[in-house]
């Protein structure tokens, strides 16, 4: 119960901040207005970038929960909670109950992973399904005492969250599990699995929950097909037309912080299920299922790796299946493994003091500066429990409790990961537009339009209710402005003479395009004013 409150019931603590929690809250929040649910639409711009199984479930959550932070997270928490589930009931069935407990643990507790289940983005969905898709054909195919309708029922859960997958975030979601279906067996040398695929049932299922979307998505909007399967698939991989270009050992980082506070256990892990074949302890299933998990891994991490587009939460779906590699290390792993273990992750908390310490060299002026300095108070809070933590985990192991020492950690790391979390709330001003929209919405009327002049806020219409008005700034939103060039302005000049004609005219712009705007002699009040932001209204 303690786990379930502290995974689902900080959702609401944090104000959503930008760019992708406003922006997938927004989708959603556009598809209840407007009762549109095929045409995904970003401050009423076309936006193809993703599938909407997302948008979908969270706008089914606010109209049931309403409209706020916590029905925003609702659903990557949701699927994180789901994988760890299939996790443990994987583990339970091929290894044991122990174990299971572990992987759980590993899995929940791992700074990425737990950081994404309670971010408002869409990776934790396809991490999900792509998942329960690989424990699913391991229940189907690695237990030899199934039934045959057993069998059946698994493998078809497997093509239904592979479609799930698909609509959560493209033809990824299938295309990743397949090659690593492909490689195992090249390296098994067995192809006989491909006669128990249930081809023409799961095939059916997979094209009855995917298609109709891609269908009338298409229909309705006939530039849909190019640009979502060749621009966001294959341009995304090849080119850095997304302009997230990355070294090739990008995630080597990102893998080593996302997965303490477990990762001293990951050379083990990945050693012994490269050596699984001359490992005595473990029966045939075993040994495939460590394979397996292990080509899942290092194919997935490659893909990632070698793609010109790179942001941290790509890797995500390994993670799950590190936690099975871990969870089997840790159910043998000797008490003194454990105190050496628990002593790195104390002199890593004590090391972390440092930029936490120094943080405050990032601020830019007097408001961030003591922005910055109420976060430093949480964050060095949540250093004292990760050391405080891991000082137990040592004692535990000293005196011989492994269990007791994986739980203490396990515990601490979730303790200290949701104070970090939540102490964000503090910095809410530089990155979500909650407080600037409280400023302004009193103030608009039925007649009132809003601008946003130069840059977008993708936490502002979320926050406002209501969408903008693009000015000289497309970005993103750039093919769905080609396809609908009314709904933005795309010059200052123009803005100049639509200003004029406005009833009661607001606009947001970063303090530096202030001048300009004053420099073309437009009619303005200052109204709010932040760290990033401005609100000026005409006098």
């Amino acid at each position: 119960m303690a786990f379930l409150l502290l995974w689902f019931g900080t959702l609401d603590y944090r104000d959503l901040i930008k760019t992708d929690e406003g922006r997938y809250a927004e989708i959603a929040r556009e598809m209840v207005v407007s009762g549109d649910w095929i045409t995904p639409r970003q401050t009423d711009i076309k936006y193809f970038y993703k599938p909407p199984l997302q948008y979908w479930a969270t706008a089914l959550a606010f109209q049931s929960f309403g409209i706020n932070e916590w029905t925003a997270r609702l659903w990557p928490a949701l699927t994180g909670f789901v994988a760890l589930l299939f996790a443990m009931l994987t583990l339970g069935r091929i290894f044991d109950r122990r174990t299971a407990w572990l992987g759980a643990a590993v899995g929940a507790s791992s700074m990425l992973y737990f950081g994404t289940a309670h971010f408002n983005t869409l990776d934790m969905g396809l991490t999900c399904f792509m998942f329960v898709s690989l424990c699913a054909f391991m229940l189907a195919h690695f237990q030899p005492n199934n039934s045959e309708p057993t069998r059946r029922r698994w493998m078809l859960l497997c093509w239904a969250a592979l479609a799930l997958a698909v609509l959560s975030k493209g033809l990824v979601g299938i295309v990743l599990p397949g090659a690593v279906l492909l490689l195992f067996m090249l390296i098994e040398r067995d192809f006989s699995v491909l006669r128990r695929l249930e081809w023409l049932r799961g095939l059916s299922l997979f094209f009855l929950i995917t298609a109709p979307w891609f269908v009338v998505v298409s229909i309705q909007n006939p530039e849909f097909p190019r640009y979502f399967f060749f621009h966001e698939h294959f341009e995304r991989f090849l080119t850095t037309v997304h302009r997230r270009y990355q070294p090739w050992w990008y995630f080597l980082p990102v893998l080593c912080y996302g997965l303490l506070p477990w990762l001293g256990w990951l050379p083990q892990a990945l050693w012994q299920a490269l050596r699984v074949q001359h490992e005595p302890p473990f029966n045939q299933v075993q040994r495939k299922t460590l394979r397996l998990v292990l080509i899942w891994c290092v194919l997935i991490f490659v893909f990632f790796s070698v793609s010109k587009s790179k942001l941290p939460s790509y890797i995500l779906p390994i993670f799950p299946a590190l936690a099975l590699l871990i969870a089997v290390v840790l159910r043998n792993t000797s008490y003194k493994v454990w105190q050496w273990q628990s002593f790195g992750l104390v002199a890593a908390g004590l090391l972390v003091l440092i930029p936490v310490w120094n943080m405050m060299n990032y601020a830019d002026n007097a408001v961030e500066l003591a922005l910055y300095g109420k976060y430093r108070q949480v964050l060095l809070v949540a250093v004292a429990v990760w050391v405080l933590g891991c000082c137990c985990a040592f004692i535990a192991a000293r005196w011989h409790r492994a269990d007791w020492a994986a739980g203490v950690l396990t515990a601490t790391a979730l303790s200290s990961f949701t104070l970090g979390m939540l102490g964000h709330q503090q910095m809410s001003v530089l990155y979500s537009a909650r407080e600037l929209s409280t400023t302004l919405k009193p103030l608009l009327g039925a007649a009132s339009k809003v601008y946003s002049v130069g840059f977008y806020d993708h936490t502002l219409p979320y926050y406002l209710g209501r969408t903008v008005t693009l000015v000289a700034h497309q970005d993103e939103m750039s093919f769905g402005l080609q396809q609908e060039p009314q709904r933005w302005i795309p010059t200052l000049e123009a803005f100049h003479e639509q200003w004029l004609k406005e009833v009661q005219p607001y606009a947001v712009l970063p303090p530096d395009a202030l001048p300009r705007l004053q420099a073309l002699n437009l009619p303005l009040r200052e109204v709010y004013r932040d760290p990033r932001r401005v609100v000026i209204s005409r006098p």
